[in-house]
C-alpha cells in the first residue's frame, strides 16, 4: 500500500519550524488588504487568512 506522500492528497507537517510558520503562513500586504475587504470584523478574517494560507500551502 502506497503511503501518504505517494498519494494525491498533501499534508501539513505536524510540528513546523518557527523559520518556515514566519515564510509560510505569514501573509503579505496584498493579502491583508484582500481580505480586509471581505471582512468586516478580526476574528472573521483571521479564519478568512488561516484558509487562505492553508490553501496555498496544500495546493
Amino acid at each position: 500500500m502506497p503511503g501518504i506522500r505517494d498519494t494525491a492528497y498533501p499534508e501539513l507537517k505536524s510540528a513546523p519550524s518557527a523559520k518556515e510558520l514566519a515564510e509560510v503562513y505569514t501573509p503579505n500586504f496584498v493579502e491583508l488588504v484582500w481580505a480586509e475587504k471581505r471582512t468586516r470584523e478580526t476574528a472573521p478574517r483571521v479564519g478568512l487568512l488561516a484558509l487562505l494560507k492553508t490553501f496555498q500551502r496544500l495546493g
